[in-house]
C-alpha cells in the first residue's frame, strides 16, 4: 500500500530544498514556479492549480496528492 506523505515531508525526505522543488517543477510544466509558492502549497494556506499538483502527484510516484499538502507554517 502506498503511503501518503505531505508534500514537505517528501521533499524533505527526498534532500530537496522547496527552491529545487520550484526549479524541478518550473522545467516539468515550462512556466515559472517560485519558493514562495511551495511554501504556500506546504503550509495548506494555497493549493497549487490542477497541472501543479498532478505534476508533484507524478513526481512523487503518488505520495503527495491533493489531499496531502500540509499544513504547516512557512519559514
Amino acid at each position: 500500500m502506498l503511503r501518503l506523505m505531505t508534500l514537505a515531508d517528501w521533499r524533505k525526505a527526498e534532500g530537496i530544498s522547496q527552491e529545487e522543488l520550484a526549479s524541478r517543477l518550473s522545467a516539468t510544466l515550462g512556466r515559472p514556479v517560485h519558493q514562495p509558492s511551495v511554501c504556500q502549497w506546504e503550509s495548506g494556506s494555497v493549493m497549487p492549480g490542477a497541472d501543479v499538483a498532478e505534476a508533484i502527484r507524478t513526481m512523487t510516484g503518488g505520495r503527495v496528492t491533493g489531499a496531502s499538502f500540509g499544513r504547516r507554517p512557512c519559514p
